[in-house]
Protein backbone atom coordinates (compact mmCIF):
# COMPACT_ATOMS: atom_id res chain seq x y z
CA UNK A 1 0.00 0.00 0.00
CA UNK A 2 1.51 3.61 -1.04
CA UNK A 3 2.63 4.87 2.74
CA UNK A 4 0.81 8.03 2.30
CA UNK A 5 -2.16 6.11 3.46
CA UNK A 6 -0.94 3.82 5.94
CA UNK A 7 -2.71 3.49 8.97
CA UNK A 8 0.87 3.60 11.45
CA UNK A 9 1.68 6.80 9.51
CA UNK A 10 -1.46 8.21 10.12
CA UNK A 11 -1.66 7.51 13.50
CA UNK A 12 1.90 8.93 13.94
CA UNK A 13 0.85 12.28 12.06
CA UNK A 14 -1.83 13.32 14.81
CA UNK A 15 0.77 12.44 17.35
CA UNK A 16 2.85 14.17 15.99
CA UNK A 17 0.50 17.40 15.54
CA UNK A 18 -0.16 17.01 18.81
CA UNK A 19 3.33 17.06 20.24
CA UNK A 20 2.86 13.99 21.99
CA UNK A 21 5.80 12.24 22.69
CA UNK A 22 5.73 7.51 21.99
CA UNK A 23 5.73 6.99 25.25
CA UNK A 24 3.40 9.16 26.52
CA UNK A 25 0.46 7.98 23.92
CA UNK A 26 1.78 4.29 24.22
CA UNK A 27 1.04 4.93 27.76
CA UNK A 28 -2.34 6.22 27.42
CA UNK A 29 -3.16 3.23 24.95
CA UNK A 30 -1.99 0.61 27.36
CA UNK A 31 0.81 -0.64 24.67
CA UNK A 32 4.24 -0.59 24.52
CA UNK A 33 6.22 2.34 22.58
CA UNK A 34 8.18 0.05 20.96
CA UNK A 35 5.03 -1.66 19.55
CA UNK A 36 3.42 2.09 18.53
CA UNK A 37 6.82 2.53 17.02
CA UNK A 38 6.11 -0.24 15.08
CA UNK A 39 2.81 0.39 14.29
CA UNK A 40 3.58 3.98 13.24
CA UNK A 41 6.67 2.57 10.81
CA UNK A 42 4.46 -0.39 9.52
CA UNK A 43 6.31 -2.87 10.93
CA UNK A 44 3.50 -3.96 12.76
CA UNK A 45 -0.26 -3.81 12.41
CA UNK A 46 -2.36 -2.06 14.98
CA UNK A 47 -5.27 -3.57 16.86
CA UNK A 48 -8.13 -2.81 14.99
CA UNK A 49 -10.70 -3.60 17.56
CA UNK A 50 -13.18 -1.06 19.13
CA UNK A 51 -11.41 -0.61 22.73
CA UNK A 52 -8.48 0.19 21.10
CA UNK A 53 -9.40 2.22 18.66
CA UNK A 54 -11.92 4.08 21.53
CA UNK A 55 -8.42 4.81 23.77
CA UNK A 56 -5.95 5.95 20.92
CA UNK A 57 -8.75 8.02 19.28
CA UNK A 58 -9.27 9.81 22.68
CA UNK A 59 -5.56 9.99 23.53
CA UNK A 60 -5.49 11.45 19.95
CA UNK A 61 -8.54 13.75 20.21
CA UNK A 62 -9.60 12.67 16.63
CA UNK A 63 -13.45 11.36 15.74
CA UNK A 64 -13.99 7.92 16.61
CA UNK A 65 -15.98 7.30 13.22
CA UNK A 66 -12.85 8.13 11.14
CA UNK A 67 -10.34 6.61 12.92
CA UNK A 68 -11.99 3.20 12.74
CA UNK A 69 -12.88 3.51 9.03
CA UNK A 70 -9.47 4.71 8.14
CA UNK A 71 -8.19 1.37 9.79
CA UNK A 72 -11.07 -0.67 8.03
CA UNK A 73 -9.80 1.05 4.87
CA UNK A 74 -6.48 0.07 5.44
CA UNK A 75 -6.90 -3.37 6.24
CA UNK A 76 -9.09 -3.99 3.18
CA UNK A 77 -6.26 -2.15 0.99
CA UNK A 78 -3.44 -5.01 2.87
CA UNK A 79 -5.34 -7.72 2.77
CA UNK A 80 -4.95 -10.80 0.55
CA UNK A 81 -8.36 -10.05 -1.25
CA UNK A 82 -6.61 -6.97 -2.87
CA UNK A 83 -6.21 -8.79 -6.51
CA UNK A 84 -10.09 -9.66 -6.47
CA UNK A 85 -10.85 -5.31 -6.10
CA UNK A 86 -8.95 -4.80 -9.06
CA UNK A 87 -9.32 -1.12 -10.62
CA UNK A 88 -11.14 -0.44 -6.68
CA UNK A 89 -8.11 0.17 -4.97
CA UNK A 90 -7.65 3.38 -6.78
CA UNK A 91 -11.16 4.24 -5.65
CA UNK A 92 -9.94 3.90 -1.97
CA UNK A 93 -6.74 6.12 -2.86
CA UNK A 94 -8.73 9.17 -4.46
CA UNK A 95 -11.25 8.78 -1.35
CA UNK A 96 -8.38 9.10 0.70
CA UNK A 97 -6.65 11.43 -0.97
CA UNK A 98 -10.02 13.89 -0.74
CA UNK A 99 -11.07 13.02 2.95
CA UNK A 100 -9.25 16.58 4.08
CA UNK A 101 -11.16 18.05 1.18
CA UNK A 102 -15.17 17.24 1.48
CA UNK A 103 -17.13 17.30 4.20
CA UNK A 104 -16.48 14.25 7.16
CA UNK A 105 -20.18 12.96 6.37
CA UNK A 106 -19.90 12.68 3.10
CA UNK A 107 -16.15 10.98 3.10
CA UNK A 108 -17.68 8.42 5.66
CA UNK A 109 -20.82 7.65 3.36
CA UNK A 110 -18.61 7.23 0.62
CA UNK A 111 -16.30 4.90 2.46
CA UNK A 112 -18.81 2.66 4.96
CA UNK A 113 -20.51 2.35 1.33
CA UNK A 114 -16.98 1.13 -0.64
CA UNK A 115 -16.01 -1.20 2.68
CA UNK A 116 -19.76 -3.15 2.71
CA UNK A 117 -19.74 -3.23 -0.91
CA UNK A 118 -16.13 -4.87 -0.52
CA UNK A 119 -17.44 -7.40 1.91
CA UNK A 120 -20.11 -8.36 0.57
CA UNK A 121 -17.98 -9.10 -2.67
CA UNK A 122 -15.88 -11.27 0.08
CA UNK A 123 -19.12 -13.05 1.39
CA UNK A 124 -20.57 -13.61 -2.59
CA UNK A 125 -17.58 -15.29 -3.44
CA UNK A 126 -17.16 -17.47 -0.84
CA UNK A 127 -20.73 -18.53 -0.78
CA UNK A 128 -20.04 -19.55 -4.90
CA UNK A 129 -17.16 -21.57 -3.86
Amino acid sequence: MDNEYNFGKYIRLIRVKREIAVKDLAAKIEISSSYLSKIETGKKKAPHDEKFLVKLSESLDVDYKQLALKARINNIIESDNMEMLGRRKNNVIRLLKISSKVDDGIFIKACIAFVREIQNNNVNNKNSH
